[in-house]
């Protein structure tokens, strides 16, 4: 394999040097006098066409320190608890392949070690590698599950971006995790493929507000023929984070005796999930202005709690996607009020248009002080099934429950 080359290294052969009037699994040696000499025929050897069926794709899930599952079937926790098998090594319970038994999707992202061997005599130039994805949805609720560790997470090198329609491959810095270059890696890098070479990949897709279904998806180019594609069979799920956020966040501790779940709280690089207090603010910036639906001065006195709300304690470019969401469809209902249509929320996800009602409800009793009855009881029972619950109960407590 050569990056950034044209040239590729060829597989060296095996020689029988059986003496035998019979053909070997190798070349075939005749002896017989020719002008006085020996005459060697070699086999011909079978050809090797480009395609499909040429090249070997070995894919293997990796599960790295630090690893994270959503279980929405909570009732395995008692039903069913992981177990050490015979001979496994205390702490050596396979806890992610435990919940992905029952149900759980890998949260965050999805590491994969990929090995591609050309099987065909003609060189191969890796033209792409997409994450094609099968399914996209809203992320589920439930337990976050993990296991107790005492080391650090690796850092892949290669990375999708589930979330996005088209998904391109981009090589990441190992250590700050941001792209390197301008361009998707296989539009700056030459990948080429000799016969019988192989060539090793760690593959991170990953996923921060949908749950996808998906599979790799291969393209290679012979030389002198037309592009093909290889699909693997095998199918990963991947899932973000809820909007509702996720709960209860459970570890592993397979320290203790019995060895079992606790809770604990996770910290990622993009949301730490399980605090139920949210994180402070730092003050707006000099001249800059509160979301247009945050000005009331009843409500911006809430401000740490109602972020906390909205981006489910996501951090950094997650956590601003999530606000602009909220500011986007929170335009859009103010658009549908002045022109009468009720239907300004149907382009947006289920999950964040009840998060969106939820929080205008919370915001007109903020600034009227008082809410009805069935409104204050319904965002009450909204508030009490997320994350946010312990932040947000005092900041209700404000709003007068009339009728």
């Amino acid at each position: 394999m050569s990056q950034d080359s044209e040239q590729g290294a060829s597989a060296a052969g095996s020689t029988n040097n059986s003496v035998s009037d019979s053909t070997v699994n190798g070349p075939i040696f005749q002896v017989r006098t020719v002008y006085g000499g020996m005459h060697v025929h070699d086999q011909p050897k079978a050809a090797r066409p480009p395609g499909p069926d040429a090249v070997e794709v070995l894919v293997e899930q990796h599960d790295p320190v630090g690893r994270y599952v959503v279980l929405p079937a909570l009732d395995a926790i008692t039903a069913d608890p992981p177990v050490r098998g015979p001979g496994v090594l205390t702490g050596g319970e396979d806890i992610a392949g435990w919940a992905r038994d029952h149900g759980g999707i890998d949260f965050g992202h999805t590491v994969l070690f990929v090995t591609l061997t050309n099987r065909s005599d003609a060189h191969l130039t890796l033209r792409g590698i997409r994450a094609e994805v099968l399914e996209r949805d809203a992320p589920p609720t439930g337990a976050l599950i993990g296991k107790e560790t005492a080391g650090s997470q690796s850092v892949p090198e290669l990375t999708f971006d589930l979330d996005r329609p088209e998904s391109q491959l981009w090589e990441v810095d190992e250590y700050t995790r941001r792209p390197i270059g301008t361009r998707p890696y296989l539009d700056r890098t030459h990948v080429r493929l000799a016969p019988d070479e192989s060539l090793k990949l760690i593959i991170t897709a990953e996923a921060r507000r949908y749950c996808c279904a998906w599979q790799l998806s291969l393209t290679f180019r012979p030389d002198g023929a037309p592009e093909f594609t290889v699909q693997p069979p095998d199918r990963f799920r991947t899932t973000g984070l809820p909007v509702q956020g996720l709960a209860p966040v459970l570890s592993w501790r397979w320290s203790l005796n019995p060895p079992r779940f606790i809770p604990r709280a996770a910290h990622l690089d993009w949301c730490r999930v399980g605090h139920s207090e949210p994180r402070p603010l730092n003050p707006l910036p000099e001249g800059a202005r509160p979301p247009f639906w945050a000005r009331h001065p009843n409500i911006l006195r809430f401000r740490p709690a109602l972020i906390h709300f909205i981006g489910t304690d996501t951090d950094g470019p997650e956590l601003d996607r999530r606000l602009k969401d909220v500011d986007a469809a929170m335009r859009a209902v103010c658009d549908g009020l002045k022109t009468g249509d009720d239907t300004a929320l149907e382009g947006f996800p289920a999950p964040l248009q009840e998060l969106v009602r939820a929080l205008l409800a919370l915001c007109a009793g903020l600034a009227a002080g008082h809410l009805p009855a069935e409104i204050h009881d319904a965002l009450r029972h909204y508030i009490e099934r997320t994350p946010a619950a312990v932040a947000l109960g005092p900041v209700l407590a404000t709003v007068e429950r009339v009728g």
